[in-house]
């Protein structure tokens, strides 16, 4: 990277960005490991994984409704994504979903 001073950096052209984001975003998250798991356990871990994070929201300490109500809105809003991503790209089985998963197969 040049040299340059704060004042003189190079304003980074916001529509590039969002393209160069949109692109990583849209291939990344095929490479996450939870979608090398089968369809069930996929499943568990993301439920599983969304459960935690609502819960240390929930415990976290911070004051007001509205916090947790944001987190809550976050944890939905990416299940809409991550289930129908886990069905197009997780193994199917007729395998039920698992009552027990190990701790360390969870935060894939």
């Amino acid at each position: 990277m040049k040299n340059t001073k704060i004042g003189e950096m190079r304003k980074r052209n916001p529509d590039e960005f969002i393209a160069h984001a949109e692109k990583v975003i849209d291939t990344g998250w095929k490479r996450l490991p939870i979608f090398q798991s089968e369809r069930p356990v996929a499943l568990l871990k993301l439920i599983t994984a969304t459960d935690e994070r609502m819960r240390i929201t929930a415990l976290s300490g911070t004051s007001g409704a509205v916090f947790f109500s944001a987190a809550l809105r976050f944890s939905q809003d990416a299940l809409v994504f991550a289930i129908p991503w886990i069905f197009s790209e997780c193994r199917a089985t007729n395998a039920p979903i698992p009552a027990i998963m190990r701790h360390t197969g969870v935060y894939e």
